[in-house]
C-alpha cells in the first residue's frame, strides 16, 4: 500500500497463525503488543489507544472505556496496559499505535475496514496495530525492520498490498 508516496508494509495475522479458530482475543493481541514494544525502534515511542471495544470482565470492560473513542488517548504505561490487553477476552475492535515521544497523534483517516485501513490511520506514526472486526489482527508501518521480525515470533506471512 502506498500513502503520500510512502510505501507502507501490512502484516495481517489471522486464527491460523495463532493456532486457534478465532483471533482478536486478548492474549493474541497482547502477544502482538508485547512483541512491538520489545523492539529497539518502538521502545521510547508514545503509545495511543482508540475505538476498542472489547468484552470481557466488567473491571477489564470499566477499563478500556476511556479508550471507546474514536479520539486517540495516551496509554500511560506500557507494560501495565498490556496485562490489561491479556485479561480481555476479546476484541471487536481496536486501535494502538506510537508515534515519536513529544508529537501528538496527526490523525487523517476516518475510514476503517476488516482489511484494514483506507489509508493510514495516523499520519506521523511509527506502527499502527487494528485488531479488525474479530477477522483479523494487522499491523502497518513503513520501518521494514519492524514487519521483518514479526513474521519470526509469530509465523505469519506477510501480506502488503503495493499500490503504487
Amino acid at each position: 500500500m502506498t500513502v503520500w508516496g510512502i510505501a507502507v508494509l501490512v502484516l495481517q495475522f489471522n486464527a491460523a497463525d495463532f493456532d486457534d479458530n478465532v483471533v482478536c482475543l486478548g492474549p493474541q493481541v497482547a502477544s502482538v503488543l508485547e512483541a512491538l514494544i520489545a523492539l529497539p525502534e518502538l521502545s521510547k515511542a508514545a503509545w495511543y489507544a482508540a475505538s476498542v471495544d472489547a468484552s470481557g470482565s466488567p473491571e477489564v470492560r470499566a477499563a478500556f472505556r476511556s479508550y471507546e473513542p474514536r479520539e486517540p488517548r495516551p496509554i500511560g504505561d506500557m507494560a501495565t496496559f498490556v496485562s490489561l490487553v491479556r485479561r480481555a477476552v476479546q476484541f471487536l475492535d481496536g486501535v494502538f499505535f506510537a508515534v515519536p515521544v513529544g508529537q501528538a497523534p496527526d490523525v487523517t483517516a476516518k475510514l476503517l475496514t476488516s482489511d484494514g485501513p483506507i489509508e493510514r490511520l495516523v499520519a506521523n506514526s511509527i506502527v499502527e496495530v487494528c485488531a479488525a472486526d474479530t477477522s483479523l489482527i494487522w499491523i502497518s508501518t513503513d520501518i521494514s525492520s519492524i514487519i521483518d521480525r514479526l513474521p519470526v515470533r509469530f509465523g505469519s506471512k506477510m501480506q502488503s498490498a503495493a499500490n503504487e
